[in-house]
């Protein structure tokens, strides 16, 4: 499974969506597709699954608010580790 199949998954189950009608460049918040409470729950399922933190930094940049761009966020972070 990629990361990013393993994020839209993880939306799937939380909006009831069918994975294949989540739009990845779209702000997560924004869309509703989860609340400020379920973004905790999404840092703390990436962050086991994958075995990396994420820094302050990351919560700033522009990337963290879709699909895509937090995909690609991990995978960058997994290749450094």
């Amino acid at each position: 499974m990629t990361i990013k199949e393993f994020v839209l998954e993880y939306f799937e189950k939380k909006t009831n969506l069918d994975k294949n009608y989540l739009r990845c460049d779209v702000n997560y918040f924004k869309e509703e597709y989860i609340d400020s409470f379920g973004v905790f729950e999404l840092i703390n399922a990436l962050e086991d699954e994958y075995n990396f933190e994420f820094d302050n930094d990351d919560f700033q940049h522009r990337d963290f608010v879709t699909i895509d761009g937090i995909s690609k966020m991990i995978e960058k972070k997994i290749i450094a580790l």
